[in-house]
């Protein structure tokens, strides 16, 4: 069994009886802000501290921040749009447990508050509930010893509002009635994920079918961290360029998850056991060239801001030299226009599950989850 690090085993020590529901763990409430400054201001203000121009793209004003608009275009198609030092990753080596590594590392940042070396980022991510203007939330954190005050402050809105965990029973319903067997297999494949990853806390999950469902707030943030990293993640494979031609298969063999793993087939959403726990193939992976580590799996703040369109022709690069990754514009674009990002090919239903998104939709944009249901039939 995957054991969680000392960090998150320690905190779920912690009785419970202390914990509430927090009310941003429903996704149609409006995000939590800073007091002081908005969550683009700081995620603006921590990337110029770090000596990274902001000037070809902002962030658009959506509940969760994500979506980048083109203020400028770059003067050659080989020119990066935005170059982001790799210190400001947060990255792992790790093949099995990759997105636990991952979502330990953003709730350190997190307790961290202001003094986090990611506070901005954080910021961004938690809609202005952390980061840049908050204080830390332990002092202790090189030993591991997190107070009770850290797990009981209320979660941050989520970062893939829309994605299937997040949806009502009637919601839910619906998807089934309008979409038959096929909706039926992707609320399976979402279930089966979500109770995969409370089942890494200790915590039991055969009751567990949404987030709605959860009432212990350390299992909440665990999930917050999870759907974090599982729709924003990355993974470099050296020598080969962002494309949507590149398979799910070759994105797990990269990972090592395929050699002895059994496969569990969802048709258009497969999936790869190892050591008992079902991970999607692929999730949240857009593949860039470059990386001297081909499993090397990273968070990119600003880059991943971006939203997924399977045609877009924008690539992500690592310089070496520079050590740093680059966004290149690889396709026409316009000033005041979204910029995008592909994330490979993907199925419907690994959209809807990890992103919260619809082919053919506007990512991000869909606010009634009927007109997604609806678009996911075409």
């Amino acid at each position: 069994m995957l054991r969680l690090p000392q960090f998150l085993a320690l905190l779920l020590l912690i009785p419970s009886s202390s914990f509430f529901f927090p009310r941003s763990a429903f996704p149609h409430l409006p995000p939590i802000l800073s007091s002081t400054s908005s969550p683009i201001n700081e995620m603006e203000a921590w990337l110029a501290s770090n000596d990274v121009a902001t000037a070809a793209a902002k962030h658009t004003e959506t509940a969760t921040f994500r979506g980048l608009i083109l203020l400028s275009t770059p003067t050659t198609t080989q020119s990066p749009l935005i170059t982001l030092p790799k210190k400001l990753a947060l990255s792992t080596t790790s093949t099995q447990n990759w997105d636990v590594d991952l979502a330990t590392q953003l709730l350190t940042e997190i307790c961290l508050g202001s003094t986090s070396s990611l506070s901005g980022y954080v910021s961004l991510l938690s809609s202005g509930a952390y980061g840049s203007s908050s204080t830390p939330l332990s002092s202790t954190l090189d030993s591991f010893k997190i107070p009770e005050s850290c797990n009981s402050e209320p979660l941050p809105n989520w970062t893939a509002p829309n994605s299937l965990r997040h949806w009502t029973p009637e919601e839910r319903s619906y998807l089934v009635e309008a979409c038959g067997s096929r909706g039926q297999r992707a609320l399976d494949a979402s279930v089966k994920q979500l109770r995969s990853w409370i089942e890494l806390t200790g915590s039991p999950s055969s009751n567990i079918s949404s987030t709605f469902d959860i009432k212990d707030n350390r299992v909440l943030w665990f999930v917050w961290a999870m759907e974090a990293v599982h729709s924003r993640a990355f993974m470099g494979i050296a020598g080969v360029e962002n494309s949507g031609a590149v398979t799910a298969a070759l994105v797990a063999q990269g990972l090592g998850l395929v050699s002895g793993c059994a496969g569990v087939g969802f048709d258009e959403f497969p999936l790869v056991v190892v050591g008992g726990v079902a991970f999607a193939v692929g999730l949240g992976f857009n593949v860039f060239k470059g990386l001297v580590n081909p499993k090397e799996v990273l968070m990119l703040p600003y880059i991943d801001s971006a939203n997924h369109d399977e045609s877009s022709q924008n690539a992500i690069e690592y310089n070496p030299l520079k050590q740093e990754f680059e966004l290149v514009c690889k396709g026409d674009q316009t000033p005041d226009s979204e910029l995008f990002i592909s994330y490979g090919e993907r199925s419907p239903v690994d959209l809807l599950i990890n992103f919260g998104i619809v082919k053919g939709g506007k990512a991000g944009r869909e606010t009634d989850r009927r007109i997604m249901v609806d678009m996911l039939q075409k």
